[in-house]
């Protein structure tokens, strides 16, 4: 390993050595050995994290980008030491005008955050912070109730730089404190085979299963989800193995790759991690993660459930059974306990983050665990300790699409507090939907889609809890359920067309035959529930078990999970265990039992529970005969 490293480019060698530090500060941060003062933490969160994704782009990149990556690299290191040695003193010059040397840092810092958005998700996220510095600029001419009084450039670089707030803000801790920290997770669990039992394991007990290779991959997808909360990298990852299973078993391409997008993305509900999001809303609201953590159960198992079904009677209705197959690089299953060693960093991290540890401190004793692991199931401290480092570092490279946008999404933050531009839209949608709470709840619904198109679900969330969780906190909506809705709705942007990046990814990965917007409209028939269930929560809060699971709330979660399963039934026109529904009609009865199932109400419950039992055996006499079914 050190041979090789010898053996890199200047920028190469840079990267990696970034990347290890950046790992092992936030590891060593998160054990709370050491004590940092927040806003210093996020100084050198950015300072360190920026060089590090600088120093990846000039190892890697051509030309123009290559050169501005080299600036980056070096102009990052003035800004991060003045910010750090200034903002402990910074208290003896409130009031004063800023230096000219800040003044110039600070325009560079925030110059140099919008170029570390766009190396490492594209131009959109500048353009909008841009719009928001436009905003602030110029509020003084806009018309109606966006005006406001306006800030100049000097104000604007005193509230973003070097303070607590903007590009060194709460956003960035976020990112600081979680985010980083669970990617390493997940990225060194990765290293010592955990994808592999994952897949390994799912072969074994669903493989010879009625379209078994789908739910391997859902299966999979949903378990890689649990600890690594993105979706992107979660379908990249599993795609690879299980989209050509799918595809070798029967399983049509864009099929294949729209099970793979869609399980990637319900990660992004699973605990214990869930997506960066869900530490950014326990951040804004101030409440424990583990409240969090049990609130996305219900809609995790509905979301799941209704994959696992339709993939299953869809099976059912094309005739597809499973064939040999041969799992590729299946070789770290083995061990101790047969692979099931590798389960046990996640159930810690579970345990801990149950007993009330914070996230920091579950996350660090996490990995420790993944050592132990490592060290028990190889025997050889010296591959556990090349699986720790390369762990490190992969996860750090996977954390730079974060880390670059971060410090933008602190700025549009910063600016909107500053404007009060959130409180403004908030009553401009209150004025439209008036007393209309569906109305609004839809328009929140279609603005989190629209904006997560070409966001990350982390920004499109920020986006919409400052902007327009306030109108839907003042209709009377608990601010848990309320950002929990906005979050459900920018994650599923991920796999909603037109643009929906994880469709990009699968359907790539399916190769020909495979269309990104076919799948999008594939992937939305397999996620409806997740469409349907959160409008549900916002007028049933208690199903989110916020106070705990009385008999009441488990009854009408399994009235739910009963809707789930009519709903795949009405999409597949199959029902178990494996009948097909004899017309368009009966289908459409199936939708309607689906409606009642799901509204927690008990008549309804009961009357669409013994209409759907009925169209069972009705299904059942016209499969053996008795009936004339219309094709």
């Amino acid at each position: 390993m050190l041979g090789s490293f010898f053996q890199l480019s200047f920028w190469s060698k840079t990267r990696e050595l970034t990347a290890l530090a950046f790992a092992l500060m936030t590891i060593v941060l998160a054990s709370g050995l050491f004590f940092l003062d927040p806003v210093l933490n996020r100084i050198l969160h950015i300072g360190l994290g920026f060089l590090m994704l600088f120093a990846l782009t000039a190892a890697d990149a051509v030309s123009f980008k290559r050169v501005l990556a080299i600036f980056g690299a070096v102009i990052i290191i003035p800004i991060t030491a003045y910010a750090y040695y200034y903002y402990p003193i910074s208290y003896k010059f409130a009031g004063l005008p800023p230096s000219t040397l800040e003044l110039t840092f600070g325009v560079l810092a925030i110059g140099i955050s919008l170029l570390a958005a766009w190396m490492m998700a594209g131009i959109s996220i500048p353009l909008i912070a841009l719009f928001f510095v436009l905003y602030t600029l110029f509020g003084e001419y806009l018309p109606g109730p966006f005006a406001h009084a306006g800030l100049n450039i000097t104000q604007i670089v005193q509230a973003l730089y070097a303070t607590s707030r903007g590009i060194y803000g709460s956003i960035t801790g976020v990112s600081a404190n979680y985010i980083v920290l669970f990617v390493v997770f997940a990225a060194y669990l990765s290293q010592i085979g955990f994808i592999d039992f994952l897949l390994g394991k799912s072969k074994r007990f669903l493989g010879k299963s009625r379209g078994g290779p789908a739910k391997i991959a859902i299966i999979a997808s949903g378990g890689l989800g649990a600890v690594m909360g993105t979706a992107y990298g979660n379908t990249a990852s599993t795609g690879a193995f299980t989209i050509p299973m799918m595809k070798r078993t029967g399983f049509s391409p864009s099929f294949a790759a729209a099970v793979e997008a869609t399980a990637s993305v319900g990660g992004q509900f699973v605990p214990p991690i869930l997506g960066g999001a869900a530490f950014l809303m326990v951040d804004i609201l101030g409440i424990s993660y583990s409240t969090v953590m049990v609130a996305s159960i219900p809609l995790a198992i509905m979301f799941y459930l209704s994959i696992f079904l339709v993939v299953d009677l869809r099976a059912a209705r094309e005739g597809i059974t499973t064939t040999p197959l041969v799992l590729e690089n299946n070789n770290m299953a083995s061990g101790p306990l047969g692979g099931w060693l590798k389960l046990a960093p996640v159930v810690i991290l579970i345990a801990l983050l149950a007993e009330g540890f914070t996230p920091q401190r579950a996350g660090f004793w996490a990995i420790l665990s993944i050592l132990l692991v490592d060290l028990l199931e190889n025997r050889s401290l010296s591959l556990s300790l090349k699986h720790l480092i390369q762990g490190l570092i992969e996860g750090a490279k996977s954390s730079a699409v974060i880390v670059g946008i971060i410090a933008t999404a602190g700025i549009i933050a910063g600016l909107t507090s500053t404007t009060g531009l959130g409180l403004v839209l908030s009553q401009v949608l209150t004025s439209v939907a008036g007393t209309n709470l569906p109305l609004l709840l839809v328009l929140t619904a279609a603005t989190s889609i629209i904006l997560g198109l070409g966001l990350p679900t982390i920004v499109c969330y920020l986006l919409m809890a400052v902007l327009v969780a306030p109108a839907l906190t003042s209709a009377g909506i608990e601010p848990i359920v309320a950002h929990l809705f906005l979050i459900y709705f920018a994650s599923l942007s991920s796999i909603t067309p037109p643009v929906g990046p994880s469709n990009f990814i699968a359907a790539s990965i399916a190769g020909s035959g495979a269309k990104p917007m076919q799948v999008g409209l594939l992937a939305i028939q397999l996620s409806l529930p997740a469409f349907i269930v959160p409008f549900i929560f916002v007028y049933h809060p208690e199903l989110l078990m916020l106070d705990g699971l009385s008999w009441s709330v488990a009854y009408s979660l399994f009235t739910a999970l009963l809707g789930v399963y009519a709903l795949a039934a009405a999409q597949t026109g199959m029902v178990q265990p494996g009948y097909p529904l004899p017309n368009l009609a009966t289908r459409l009865v199936v939708l309607l039992c689906a409606a009642g199932l799901l509204w927690p109400d008990a008549w309804s419950d009961i009357v669409a529970f013994f209409v759907f039992l009925g169209i069972h055996f009705y299904a059942a006499q016209a499969r053996n005969g008795s009936l004339v079914v219309q094709r």
